[in-house]
């Protein structure tokens, strides 16, 4: 009889260990799901933003491509030289003398 409580008892250990180690590896899986929900959750997030930040970038292309076509292209002018001046003054001296011939 003592013999029979004995194995008993090492029954009971037995299977109270492997309730212990199935325990432990459920917690351990529930904390690594945990983690890689935390992941994607972050991933998600991240794309999110990409996302928003690439239709701002887009709307802020389109708005200045809207100004662009409202904004007449503002007028040059063109920059004096001495040199063209007093060409341009020659120019108009030697056209009166013309003139007076």
């Amino acid at each position: 009889m003592l013999l029979l409580r004995k194995e008993v008892e090492e029954e009971r250990l037995r299977e109270a260990a492997k309730a212990r180690i199935a325990l432990a590896k459920a917690r351990e899986a529930a904390r690594e799901a945990a983690r890689e929900a935390a992941r994607v959750r972050e991933l998600w997030e991240l794309e999110e933003r990409r996302r928003e930040e690439e239709e701002e970038e887009e709307a802020e292309r389109a708005e200045g491509l809207e100004e662009d076509n409202l904004t007449p292209p503002a007028l040059t002018t063109p920059v004096a030289s001495a040199t063209s001046i007093g060409q341009s003054k020659q120019s108009l001296s030697s056209g009166a003398r013309k003139k007076k011939k």
